[in-house]
């Protein structure tokens, strides 16, 4: 009979979940890098203009990009227009 009312207690988990950040880890080893050795000026210089023309791609497809929209919206205006007006 006592086994009959034993109730079990709800089971917990110590479930945390994980993230990978490419970006975050780049960092972390970056600035793990920079704290190993001292640059000099030359070679922060560097480093600074490697990474400004890494990102500068990403700067120039999204100006393309807009420019292409541009063009068609305004293709399609005179299409309409043309259209209207004759």
């Amino acid at each position: 009979m006592a086994s009959f009312f034993n109730i079990k207690s709800h089971k917990r988990f110590d479930y945390k979940p994980r993230f990978y950040s490419e970006e975050k880890e780049r960092i972390e080893d970056l600035k793990k890098r920079i704290n190993e050795q001292e640059l000099s000026d030359s070679e922060r210089e560097k480093r600074i203009r490697e990474a400004f023309h890494s990102n500068r791609p990403i700067l120039k497809k999204k100006g393309t990009l807009s420019y292409k929209w541009l063009l068609i919206y305004l293709f399609i205006l005179i299409l309409l227009l043309l259209f209207i007006f004759r």
